[in-house]
């Protein structure tokens, strides 16, 4: 209707102002009064009128206690778990490839393991790399050695545990949720972790171009 009321006030102009200015206006003005009208009519939207926001993430602290030795996707349940739910839905019509993200717990709190709750092929998880840091000790003849803090006891085993994890898709398809448990620390079940940080990256099916697309979003734990 607005576009039909512009047109007429245009002819108007045009009969009112037969000017050389007035008619170049008038002819530029009526070309985008019958744009709108198609659009309107048909449905059809150029992308800058719809942006591209395909992801769908949110957090959530189930507080569930579990007993000893259960098992959540195959991770067995211990003394001082929490149970933290993590959900990327893909909330486009499109699938989307190579979805490379970290997932850090900005607040208090780390995560000590992750497995994945829906059956999405391929899904991997892992500890992200983190700068080597060492710390001074004192052996038991009284000489100084350095201690890699990434190394269990000089074991050679890295500590299962941090506040950063990356995690890998290689394809989520349109309108499908990837839906994770994140073993979290926890004090009486109760996961100590309040925000979370997702960032990194994925890319566009080739048809749509293969163009990368940069997520970064920071979301607030719900308990």
């Amino acid at each position: 209707m607005a576009a039909i009321g512009l047109t007429a006030v245009l002819l108007i102009s045009w009969f009112c102002s037969p000017t050389l200015l007035a008619e170049r206006i008038w002819r530029i003005s009526l070309a985008s009064a019958f744009v709108l009208l198609f659009v309107g009519r048909f449905g059809i939207w150029l992308d800058i009128f719809s942006p591209w926001v395909p992801l769908s993430i949110s957090a959530l602290a189930t507080n569930l206690a579990y007993s000893d030795g259960t098992r959540i996707d195959g991770i067995e349940w211990k003394h001082g778990y929490g149970d933290l739910r993590l959900t990327i839905g893909n909330n486009s019509e499109s699938s989307i490839q190579n979805l490379d993200l970290n997932i850090w717990i900005v607040s208090k709190g780390t995560i000590l393991d992750m497995g994945q709750l829906s059956d999405i092929d391929g899904v991997k998880f892992n500890i992200a790399d983190t700068p080597e840091m060492n710390i001074k000790i004192r052996a038991a003849d009284g000489q100084d050695a350095m201690l890699p803090l990434l190394d269990n006891l000089g074991t050679g085993k890295r500590f299962p545990f941090s506040k950063q994890w990356k995690m890998f898709c290689p394809r989520l398809g349109g309108r499908i949720k990837l839906k994770l448990v994140l073993i979290a620390s926890s004090e009486n079940s109760v996961v100590q972790a309040t925000t979370m940080r997702v960032f990194g990256s994925y890319e566009l099916m080739p048809s749509e171009g293969s163009k990368t697309m940069v997520v970064d979003t920071t979301i607030s734990i719900e308990q």
